[in-house]
């Protein structure tokens, strides 16, 4: 869960005031661990979000599996050189 700016700077502004780690936490509604994380800098500073990836390459149905894939499609050349024996299963 990403933590919100304004927790952030209340952290901040709370270590500034002297208060420690651990009433911080209590008082935010975070972990110690969050905490000590905003106070060093290693935190996320907006929410993560997975990355739109556009493909650049043409995409169309598979005419074996219709799977949405580039061709060919690499699942139905794996699927068929298994059962012909060319590929080791674990």
């Amino acid at each position: 869960m990403a933590i919100c700016e304004a927790k952030r700077r209340e952290v901040r502004r709370l270590s500034g005031e002297g208060y420690s780690q651990r009433v911080i936490a209590v008082k935010i509604g975070v972990s110690r661990v969050s905490v000590q994380n905003i106070l060093a800098g290693k935190f996320c500073r907006t929410a993560r979000t997975p990355p739109i990836v556009y493909p650049t390459e043409k995409v169309s149905r598979c005419p074996k599996c219709g799977a949405l894939v580039k061709q060919p499609c690499l699942l139905c050349q794996l699927l068929e050189r298994k059962e012909s024996g060319d590929v080791a299963t674990g």
